[in-house]
């Protein structure tokens, strides 16, 4: 345990450096500096699933709803998308693709 002397001197070095402007602009920056790439992580991630869930319900949506399917969209894809909602024997009406 800290002796009483210690913790009374860090107090009035806490007290003393909270009153200086510099000083709480220097801890400041620090903490920004250390808390941005975290941030900028977190960002990342959540746009990420985002952009993920975004594409799941349009795809339930198109398998289930119908609607207009671009010709760039993988024969593969486009199976399983259609073999979702409709067929019960796996056929997706595509010929050549199960």
């Amino acid at each position: 345990m800290a002796a009483p002397a210690a913790i009374t001197l860090a107090v009035k070095a806490a007290i003393t450096a909270a009153t200086d402007k510099r000083t709480r602009q220097a801890v400041g920056v620090i903490i920004a500096a250390l808390l941005a790439p975290a941030i900028l992580i977190v960002v990342v991630i959540v746009s990420l699933l985002s952009a993920a869930a975004n594409h799941n319900n349009a795809a339930i949506d198109l398998s289930f709803n119908g609607g207009a399917i671009s010709s760039q969209v993988p024969a593969g894809f486009l199976c399983s998308v259609l073999r979702r909602g409709k067929s019960p024997n796996g056929w997706c009406g595509i010929p050549g693709l199960r």
